[in-house]
């Protein structure tokens, strides 16, 4: 499920996370388990954006569950689960068209996982913010948050998604692309 919401297949990402529900129970009080919960939520967000506005309300409320679990788990360990929640109510707060919030908390959750540690997640968030910002037509920003995720990624180790990022660059960016291939 990881791996799709990453390469944005949510469609896919949501029929692993309906498979993996059974097991969740084995995960339970785990860091794993909000793990789950937040990529879930990502792919509910991805796959609403393909929809319309009433398919969007409807994955908001899906999704209220997952922020109400990430919101508890943020209040008693910050330094764990602040990020995975900011970057969820990012992905609400796009699903509902409000903009100044989507921003700053995208911005939040980068800022959190680089703060713990999660250089994965501070990719993620930094990527998905781009998505957000190419939707919008800012192509002006969207470099930023791209070239964030993929020295994220570099960091992390993830070549491959490195280089797939990079091939999201404009040209005269695209000159990390050679690294993550090497």
């Amino acid at each position: 499920m990881m791996l799709l919401v990453m390469y944005d297949q949510p469609r896919a990402a949501l029929a692993a996370a309906e498979a993996a529900r059974g097991v969740l129970g084995a995960v339970m009080a785990m860091p794993i388990e909000a793990t789950f919960y937040m990529f879930e939520a990502l792919a509910i967000a991805a796959e609403a954006r393909t929809q319309g506005p009433e398919q969007r309300e409807a994955a908001r409320a899906r999704m209220q569950d997952h922020l109400d679990r990430l919101a508890l788990w943020a209040r008693h360990c910050p330094d764990n689960f602040a990020h995975k929640h900011l970057m969820v109510r990012a992905e609400a707060s796009w699903l509902a068209d409000d903009v100044v919030a989507a921003e700053a908390l995208y911005d939040e959750a980068i800022v959190s996982a680089r703060e713990h540690g999660f250089e994965h997640q501070e990719a993620l968030a930094s990527e998905l913010c781009g998505r957000f910002y190419a939707a919008r037509g800012r192509g002006v920003i969207v470099p930023v948050y791209l070239r964030a995720a993929q020295d994220g990624y570099l960091r992390w180790g993830a070549l491959a998604k490195a280089a797939e990022v990079g091939r999201r660059l404009p040209p005269v960016f695209q000159d990390r692309e050679e690294l993550a291939a090497s």
